[in-house]
């Protein structure tokens, strides 16, 4: 039931007073009176919310209408108060008046407004007095007015009116009378005419004087009631003010009882607190003599490892082909650095991409560096690799997203079938690697075998190369790496961002961890990234064209929740594959529009990176699915990407950064050459059908072209018009055709087409797929296989318009 106008509520006990319609007027230390009980006001919050210096001691009241606010503090005595006040209401008055209405008119004129919104006001100015009606809902009938507010004048102001008016009245009566009786003197008018006018004046008359017995009536009525309520009112504010006083005094002493009370306890307290600084000052002297001499033990011990590294570093530099001029400024005001010669160890270096290394002189607070250099005779690139303290952060990478970031759904279980390359460095909670309640600690990483799971996910396969990357890079740092997944088959993004079951379980599951790995004495816990195994079920839907924006709510509402469970400062990036679904063999216009927004979203956000396509990984029965082996090379492909970009200078896959068309043999336009970003060059149509099938494909390598109207444009032939960057020409594709343009633009497409003979299969064999990789090696821990970057599944249109002469590549 709704609460009365103006009335108020308060609880017993409580500092809130909350008022319903009211206009609450009030400052420091005036009285508010209702129920019986009057309280002291602190402070006025709203028209509608008042804080009481101290509990409501009366009863609780809900819809109390009979209150009041005594003006009694020191507000209201003052003379600058009183000023600003009077200046305020001029103002009002001034600039709106104290009035204001959306509508006038007759009161039978008001229906016609009966269609406005709850909140519009009505002034009707006939019959009098002046009455505003508020339309209190809207069905469009006239019960949604309010009852009308008389405003204007009433009682005693009335009366005078009305005998104004009358004076007029018969003064204007008399006037008229005096000339007809002029018109008679004169012998030219009849009496019988003054006979009529005099008894129409005498029935006004008493009609006037019925209607001012009336008004009489209502004032006095009106008179007596006031007095009544007043002298009522006068009553009960002498009954209150009167508990007031009592109530005042009673608190007054209670409170002088607590300060004597608290001034002896405070007495207490400061003699302990003496008596605890005396015994923490000499414990933290004793911890201060202890602490130098740890100090010097440790110098002492620093100095001689920097002895024995530096006759290391002078042995092997006698060996060295080239010795590095000189080692940063910094570094060389503190220690000496070990280098290690640059010889190329193509066999067993980790990452692919690495040389050789030169390890940094000592472990700073919180990082360790490595200093990565690789020279091939034309250019030396150098770069830093920074890694989090082993032992004093915990690092963790949560897998998300839909049934490929769960697991595979067939064998073989690689992580599963030899020993655990690192059983306690490759962690995962207590609870499983999928768990479904919060954990209390980690273990060694293994593979889950359960009726639902019992395949090998990327986990290990991420965690795993990760480790043994890094600690190419740095040996020794024995850092840890935590994963765990909270996935869900079958969802699209709605079913798995911020709310959802999913959503809330990786918060659960992080939270465990993190309260564990403080008990265990760790400084903090990062989430440095966030794999993200999503879009298949977008393929289809509205999401499929707006997925960018879904992956940046993602990545920002991923971030903002983890920091909160964390408190760490560093962002988290969202590492994210490419999806291979597409909806049937061909697609002439656009076919991977899912693919295409995750290539965007990775281009123009700065905490999101595309890892790379996922067409190249083995397949399971289903055609949809990875086998345990594609699922582990997944995660090897996660850790290259996350390396780089956590730990390296940066990670980029390989893409194509342009597209445009220019003369090829015999000057005809009919070639379009696609400059590309290569992580490791040189670049390589990969045509050996080791790992990408051949049959079905086609000559084109994964390359279709369409015209406007759909139909498909002929590829002669696709090359490598440039395998590496040379003379600043990036690396380049060339792809030829059969005839000159005759169209305005084309619709080039890679890895968009599955064979005709595919309803819906994924993967290297019938799948949409290409042909184009870079040149890196990156050995897998378990069967030695090398993986490279392959180039991602995309779609534009090309203006077939011929480039500006020498902007090849």
């Amino acid at each position: 039931m709704a609460e009365p106008a103006n009335s108020v509520a308060v609880a017993a006990g409580s500092l809130v007073v909350t008022g319903t319609l009211t206009s609450f007027v009030a400052a420091q230390n005036d009285l508010f009176v209702a129920g019986g009980a009057v309280g002291l006001i602190a402070s006025r919050e709203s028209t509608t919310h008042l804080t009481l210096a101290q509990p409501w001691r009366g009863p609780s009241l809900s819809g109390e209408v009979a209150w009041g606010i005594l003006s009694l503090g020191e507000y209201w005595r003052s003379a600058i108060t009183i000023s600003q006040k009077m200046q305020a209401l001029v103002s009002l008055w001034e600039g709106t008046g104290l009035l204001h209405w959306n509508a006038s008119g007759t009161l039978a004129e008001r229906d016609g407004y009966n269609n406005q919104p709850a909140g519009f006001i009505y002034l009707a100015t006939s019959p009098l007095p002046w009455r505003l009606y508020v339309k209190q809902a809207n069905t469009n009938s006239a019960a949604d007015w309010s009852p009308g507010q008389a405003i204007g004048e009433t009682g005693q102001a009335v009366w005078d009116d009305a005998l104004t008016q009358e004076r007029n009245e018969r003064s204007a009566a008399d006037a008229g009378l005096d000339a007809r009786l002029d018109v008679l003197e004169s012998g030219a008018g009849s009496i019988a005419g003054i006979r009529v006018d005099l008894d129409a004046e005498v029935a006004r008359a008493t009609a006037k004087d019925s209607t001012h017995d009336s008004l009489l009536t209502g004032l006095r009525t009106d008179l007596t009631a006031e007095t009544t309520t007043r002298a009522a009112s006068d009553s009960t504010l002498d009954g209150r003010i009167t508990t007031e006083v009592a109530a005042r005094a009673a608190g007054d002493a209670t409170l002088d009882a607590k300060i004597t009370t608290e001034a002896s306890t405070r007495s207490t307290a400061d003699v302990a607190l003496g008596a605890r600084i005396d015994i923490e000052t000499s414990a933290r002297t004793s911890a201060d003599a202890a602490l130098g001499g740890r100090i010097d033990t440790e110098i002492s011990d620093r100095a001689a490892a920097d002895a024995v590294v530096k006759k290391a570093a002078d042995l092997l530099t006698e060996s060295t082909a080239q010795a590095f001029d000189a080692v940063d400024a910094d570094i060389a005001d503190t220690a000496a650095a070990l280098q290690v010669d640059t010889a190329e160890r193509d066999d067993d270096h980790a990452a692919g991409l690495l040389r050789e290394i030169v390890l940094d002189h000592i472990r700073p607070p919180a990082l360790q560096y490595a200093y990565l250099g690789q020279q091939d005779g034309s250019a030396d690139i150098t770069k830093v690799v920074a890694l989090p303290h082993a032992r004093r952060v915990l690092t963790i990478y949560p897998i998300m997203g839909q049934s490929l970031a769960e697991a595979s759904t067939s064998g073989p279980t690689l992580w599963n079938a030899i020993s655990l390359p690192y059983p306690h460095r490759a962690l995962m909670p207590d609870t499983a690697l999928h768990p479904d309640y919060a954990a209390t600690a980690m273990v060694p990483l293994v593979e889950q075998q359960s009726p639902n799971r019992p395949y090998e996910s990327m986990a290990s396969g991420f965690a795993n190369h990760l480790l043994r990357d890094i600690d190419a890079i740095l040996p020794g740092t024995d850092c840890q790496i935590g994963v765990f997944i909270t996935a869900l088959g079958g969802r699209n993004y709605s079913a798995l961002k911020r709310g959802s079951p999913t959503w809330l379980r990786y918060l659960a599951t992080l939270e465990g961890l993190v309260r564990w790995a403080l008990s265990q004495g760790y400084d903090e816990v990062v989430v440095p990234g966030i794999l993200w195994v999503q879009g298949e079920a977008e393929g289809l839907g509205p999401g499929r064209d707006r997925y960018r924006a879904m992956l940046w709510q993602l990545q920002r509402d991923l971030q903002a929740d983890t920091q909160r469970v964390t408190g760490q400062r560093e962002p988290v990036m969202l590492f994210l594959s490419q999806t291979n679904e597409v909806e049937s063999y061909s697609y002439p216009q656009s076919g991977v529009r899912v693919q295409e927004e995750q290539l965007q979203a990775a281009a123009w956000h700065p905490y999101v990176r595309l890892v790379g396509p996922i067409y190249q990984f083995p397949q399971s029965a289903d055609k949809v699915h990875k086998t345990g082996t594609g699922a582990n090379y997944m995660g090897q492909m996660f850790a290259r990407a996350v390396l780089a970009e956590i730990y390296g200078a940066g990670w980029r896959p390989l893409e194509i950064l342009d597209a445009y068309v220019t003369p090829g043999a015999g000057g005809a336009l009919n070639r379009i050459l696609l400059p590309c970003h290569v992580p490791v060059e040189p670049l390589v149509l990969d045509v050996s059908g080791t790992t990408i099938s051949l049959t079905g494909m086609g000559s084109t390598l994964g390359f279709n072209a369409y015209a406007p109207d759909a139909t498909a444009v002929t590829i002669s032939s696709v090359s490598v018009a440039q395998a590496s960057t040379d003379n600043n020409y990036r690396p380049t594709i060339q792809i030829d055709f059969a005839a000159a343009f005759t169209v305005p633009w084309i619709r080039l497409n890679y890895a968009c087409n599955r064979d005709p003979s595919a309803s819906y299969d994924d993967g290297p064999i019938l799948g949409a797929r290409g042909c184009v990789r870079d040149s890196a090696r990156h050995l897998n821990l378990y069967n030695g296989s090398s993986h490279h970057n392959w180039l991602p599944q995309s779609s534009r249109r090309v203006v077939c318009n011929p480039a500006p002469a020498g902007t090849f590549g």
